[in-house]
């Protein structure tokens, strides 16, 4: 089974101008699928400057959000949350997390 691995990114910048470290270590996610590229639909997610390199879907309550970093098939990416439910079985669905990168 394929896996990618969340890094956790974030914390921002203290009083002084220098990052705030974050401690959340590293976390292995399998994921259900990881699609090459994108939608048309899932492409108006990735921002002016990013290209969507992967669609990852994982179950629900999976620990990834919006700003977070993937490392996919050796490389890194920055994640975009979306949750699935389909209309037919709310219950049922998962993540859809684009994974972009940034271009020019």
């Amino acid at each position: 089974m394929e896996t990618i691995t969340r890094l956790r990114t974030g914390g921002g910048w203290d009083e002084n101008g220098d990052p705030i470290v974050v401690d959340t270590p590293e976390l292995t996610l399998t994921p259900i699928a990881i699609a090459p590229g994108a939608t048309n639909e899932v492409d108006a997610v990735g921002r002016d400057g990013e290209q969507v390199e992967f669609t990852v879907f994982l179950e629900h309550g999976a620990d990834v959000v919006d700003g977070d970093e993937l490392v996919i098939r050796g490389r890194t990416f920055r994640a975009r949350v979306r949750v699935w439910k389909p209309q037919w079985d709310p219950t049922f669905g998962g993540m859809e997390v684009v994974a972009t990168s940034r271009v020019g």
